[in-house]
């Protein structure tokens, strides 16, 4: 198993850019799913959880996810990963491709405008609305209500280098 040690001895890193190097050259390449990996000593890591086991000196247990709180998975600086649970992690996405409201859970339904939220597997019904603008504030009460991460169903923080 990696130790910080070792990590240490392989890479260095940058814990305000969240930039690894090696040989003063960044490393990562795109897994296919949007986030960072490399190989250290033939096995693979995303490199969020090696910023975490670069600053802690421990990976978080395997139940639990390491989340990019401002919803970019290449933004590995320390003040952007918080380690949660699945559900945690769930609720803060960013907002999906195929949304054409411009707010998460809120739908177009027949003339009116439908408000549901995912919570423990259950599709929450918040109801149907004749104006968006209702609809889209039925939905914040339930991200409130139900303990969403703010940056839920918003485009995620672009992040230069």
């Amino acid at each position: 198993m990696l130790t910080q040690k070792r990590l240490k001895e392989v890479l260095k890193y940058n814990k305000n850019t969240g930039i690894f190097t090696k040989g003063g050259k960044s490393i990562g390449y795109d897994d296919g799913r949007g986030y960072l990996r490399t190989l250290i000593d033939g096995k693979q890591y995303r490199l969020h959880r090696l910023a975490w086991l670069y600053q802690h000196g421990t990976f978080p247990d395997n139940s639990l996810d390491i989340d990019h709180i401002n919803q970019n998975k290449r933004d590995n600086s320390i003040d952007n990963l918080r380690v949660v649970s699945h559900i945690e992690n769930s609720r803060n996405q960013k907002k999906h491709s195929t949304n054409t409201s411009g707010v998460s859970g809120v739908y177009k339904f027949g003339k009116k405008w439908r408000a549901m939220i995912r919570f423990k597997d259950k599709l929450i019904h918040l109801g149907l609305f004749k104006e968006k603008e209702d609809a889209s504030i039925a939905r914040k009460k339930a991200l409130d209500k139900y303990r969403f991460h703010e940056n839920h169903g918003k485009k995620e923080v672009l992040w230069m280098t």
